[in-house]
């Protein structure tokens, strides 16, 4: 598949509210207007879901809470976009902010959303494959978490990054709330012989 002639421009733009400012991405440039546009609603709707969640929990109240939002470009390469949206709400009286966390990956040319079952090859052990990877970092790095073994879902959070497969795990998930946001980088080439030959992994080997 080839890339584009050039890349696509990534804005930055931002939504301000009482004491709080919230940054994300947005594309232009992509050759297809329609793909473009339905990667930036998809970006937008996943930082509304993070705000959302915020207010779920209690913590959204208009002139009290304050918010920050950012994100981080991990990928623009090869016709794959994969990025990170985070989130703090803080207001008085809590101890330490609430936070969110997420990703999003998407071939450029069509303006699919990467699922991490995408990334492989049907009906192969992804999952275990992952799983033992990401235990053996744990027992290495001495990663504290609740129990072990550690197991890698279907739907786990990821993204990429060049060379490379990140497995993140939401806060408290898997550690305690000191570890943060548990994150296993996984070499694109320990995975080669389960890879999706259509999907993005397949695009960063060369």
């Amino acid at each position: 598949m080839n890339s584009f002639p050039v890349p696509p421009i990534v804005v930055t733009v931002s939504w301000k509210f009482p004491l709080s400012v919230v940054y994300f991405p947005q594309l232009f440039g992509v050759p297809s207007f329609i793909t473009q546009q339905t990667i930036n609603r998809k970006i937008t709707s996943k930082v509304t879901e993070l705000l959302q969640s915020f207010a779920k929990l209690g913590y959204l109240h208009w002139g009290k809470t304050s918010v920050n939002g950012c994100f981080e470009i991990k990928n623009l390469q090869r016709n794959v976009l994969s990025l990170t949206l985070g989130s703090e709400a803080k207001m008085p009286g809590m101890a330490h902010p609430a936070s969110a966390f997420s990703s999003l990956s998407f071939d450029l040319q069509t303006g699919e959303e990467y699922e991490l079952k995408d990334l492989f090859i049907p009906g192969s052990p992804y999952t275990e494959r992952l799983s033992l990877l990401v235990n053996e970092q744990i027992e290495e790095l001495q990663i504290p978490v609740f129990e072990t073994p550690v197991t890698v879902s279907e739907n786990q959070d990821f993204y990429i990054a060049d060379k490379s497969l990140v497995i993140f795990f939401q806060r408290y998930s898997i550690s305690p709330g000191y570890a943060g946001y548990p994150m296993f980088p996984i070499p694109i080439y320990k995975l080669d012989d389960i890879i999706n030959e259509e999907g993005p992994l397949a695009r960063m080997r060369g």
